[in-house]
């Protein structure tokens, strides 16, 4: 058995899962910060007008807020229960390895080095949502990883073992049976170590897919935001407030975040069936794309596309004639919001009328 065959792939692996996570939190604090920035129009605006007459008007601008906190507390309470299947599933991984090393481990020296004495807070399936550290599940996953190398490096050990013994058998000595035995014991403690190999690499297939998808969807909402709330966030305007008495300074995301490509879009448009919707829902669709920086297919993620693709194809085409008019109209918007950058990176300006205009730019 080769020792690095499982390992080297499931740490690249693991590395993606970290990089794709952080590139979430990342999105989630540009949309937070577009949630401060709204609030403090909102306080400023009752403030202006403190006149009753005006609380018609100023209480639709609160429920478009509300909208936007509650789809965002929807996302964040997605990645909570991702989170918490993230570490149950290592720690569940990880008192199994330890069972089996008590159990089956009879070589003082591998004890000795495999034997963990760190505890970790007890996972409870009964609590979906509460949330862990990822730094546990990091410090698990790489804990995991040097068990099984461990237990692979004895394997090669005890394989050496078996050879020699094999050599003295067949120079006439009766140990037939003790080599028998040891065939068995290696082949028992191989498939073990491949069956822990394989469990984190289906860990990594599934936490992928969550994590894929969720990014998704944080990438349409933010894309969303910036279609239905006029409010730029350029390097140049970028003011700090001060709200409830802290300082709140809005963040910018990279283009490569806060981007969509052209399969993407695509992709996004065989789901609606675009091209046989009315020109309402185009127009919709359109608004929303140029609120996000178009990017060529070369610079996106391929996981990432892969998964895209995955879900669009689980989706049948709409037609026209069954088609919500409305839906269409909003869905247009949402692509028109997302503005188009070119290869050599100079963004192309779309001149388009924001829904909201605002003197607070984020």
């Amino acid at each position: 058995m080769n020792d690095t065959l499982h390992i080297s792939p499931i740490k690249t692996n693991f590395e993606y899962i970290k990089t794709m996570r952080s590139n979430i939190s990342k999105i989630f604090s540009e949309i937070e910060s577009k949630i401060t920035a709204l609030t403090y129009i909102y306080i400023e605006l009752i403030r202006t007008h403190k006149n009753i007459d005006f609380t018609f008007g100023l209480d639709s601008f609160h429920f478009q807020n509300k909208l936007i906190e509650l789809e965002y507390e929807n996302i964040k309470k997605i990645f909570t229960g991702i989170n918490n299947r993230m570490y149950g599933e290592y720690y569940k991984l990880y008192k199994m390895l330890q069972e089996y090393i008590t159990k089956e481990v009879k070589d003082v020296k591998l004890l000795d080095q495999i034997s963990q004495k760190k505890t970790y807070p007890i996972y409870k399936d009964l609590e979906p949502l509460k949330n862990y550290d990822f730094k546990l599940v990091i410090d698990m996953q790489q804990n995991i990883v040097h068990i099984i190398q461990l237990l692979s490096d004895f394997l090669i050990m005890k394989q050496r073992e078996l050879a020699n013994d094999s050599t003295h058998s067949e120079i006439g000595i009766n140990i037939e049976n003790i080599i028998n035995y040891q065939y068995y014991s290696n082949a028992l403690l191989s498939e073990k170590i491949m069956m822990f190999s394989r469990y984190l690499d289906t860990f990594h297939k599934h936490h992928n897919k969550y994590l894929s998808r969720l990014y998704l969807k944080s990438k349409m909402m933010l894309g969303i935001v910036n279609e239905d709330i006029n409010l730029k966030q350029e390097a140049s305007n970028i003011n700090t407030k001060i709200i409830n008495n802290k300082i709140i300074t809005p963040k910018i995301l990279t283009h490569s975040l806060s981007s969509i490509n052209i399969e993407e879009e695509n992709n996004i448009k065989k789901i609606i069936g675009y091209e046989d919707s009315d020109q309402n829902i185009q127009k919709e669709f359109n608004n929303i794309l140029e609120s996000f920086p178009l990017i060529h297919n070369e610079d996106s993620d391929q996981n990432i596309q892969k998964e895209f693709n995955n879900i669009l194809e689980s989706f049948p085409l709409i037609h026209n004639e069954g088609s919500e008019q409305n839906i269409q109209k909003e869905f247009n918007n949402i692509l028109e919001s997302f503005p188009m950058i070119h290869n050599e990176g100079s963004e192309q300006n779309i001149q388009k009328e924001p829904h909201f205009h605002s003197e607070y730019p984020i």
